[in-house]
């Protein structure tokens, strides 16, 4: 940066035209540019898109005072809290989780007012989550996470104590996902074992209730997220985190395809999130695999939906 300062008030304009203007890079460039509560007048959304714009896109350099959460989720920025203490303003820069947390609560928010998101993925593990991520930007590099739909963990055991549906006292046992956002989609593995099993009721009860709409509920088609991964993919996935195990699946439908035995002699599994990093980070998605073209494009279109 040149040093170069130009106060917004001297532009004699309001916070609408100073995003226009700020996002035209030849207009301003290599400036430091100070904006007061942009969130005024954007919703949580609109605030994450101008920051990815403005870090993107432009050369300049930007203060923003902020009492939204909004701002501290995006990547490529440094926060600093700023406090009032004994008459006098304290500034610390944030370098936490903790601390983040800690300034949410400062400003009055609870998590469920930080769950804006215009659709939720439910998925049962992180593995789950970086597959669905990896088909998705390589099908519109658009959608992004925390934007355009969140991602957020529900853990297969605690499957039959969910439900799709509002609470009632027909339902009153059980949490509802709908609370959280009334537009869901649900990725359950089937663990089927053999062609021909039935999935049992619990799924089957989500995949109603998710069905229902708005969103639906995706079970996989085969035993679970891996059998959607080519094996020669998963094979070199497996070597590389587990050097010197032995395979022991045979990469087919309803196989465990992470089943190794280990330099011990021992069965046990391949790390599902090490083998899911190295297989996105290293491979181009294959979408012919069973339904998996299917389920993204229509993964896709829900996503489009809900961001009108």
């Amino acid at each position: 940066m040149d040093g170069k300062t130009l106060p917004i008030e001297s532009l004699g304009i309001g916070m609408h035209e100073v995003i226009i203007l700020a996002s035209a890079a030849t207009v301003l460039n290599d400036y430091v540019i100070c904006v007061e509560e942009p969130e005024i007048h954007l919703n949580p959304i609109l605030q994450k898109k101008l920051l990815k714009y403005l870090i993107e896109h432009t050369s300049n350099q930007y203060f923003i005072s902020t009492h939204s959460a909004a701002f501290m989720d995006v990547k490529g920025v440094e926060i600093y809290h700023v406090r009032l203490e004994n008459a006098a303003s304290v500034v610390e820069r944030v370098t936490s989780d903790n601390h983040r947390s800690a300034i949410c609560e400062d400003l009055g928010y609870h998590p469920s007012d930080l769950l804006q998101a215009n659709c939720v993925i439910w998925v049962e593990g992180p593995s789950d989550r970086i597959y669905l991520n990896y088909w998705i930007q390589h099908r519109n590099l658009e959608y992004i996470e925390g934007i355009h739909y969140s991602i957020m963990f529900y853990g297969g055991r605690l499957a039959a104590h969910l439900t799709n549906e509002d609470i009632s006292d027909k339902v009153d046992d059980f949490i509802s996902l709908r609370r959280l956002n009334r537009r869901g989609v649900i990725l359950i593995d089937s663990d089927k074992s053999k062609k021909g099993a039935r999935i049992n009721e619990t799924k089957q009860r989500l995949r109603t209730e998710f069905d229902s709409g708005p969103g639906h509920a995706w079970i996989t088609d085969g035993r679970e997220i891996e059998n959607y991964i080519p094996q020669e993919q998963l094979k070199e996935a497996i070597n590389f985190v587990n050097k010197n195990a032995t395979l022991l699946s045979n990469f087919e439908r309803y196989d465990n395809c992470l089943r190794i035995k280990g330099k011990k002699g021992q069965e046990t599994q391949a790390s599902k999130v090490d083998v899911a990093r190295y297989v996105t980070e290293h491979f181009e998605p294959n979408y012919e695999i069973y339904d998996l073209k299917l389920q993204i494009e229509k993964l896709m279109k829900f996503i489009k939906a809900s961001n009108p």
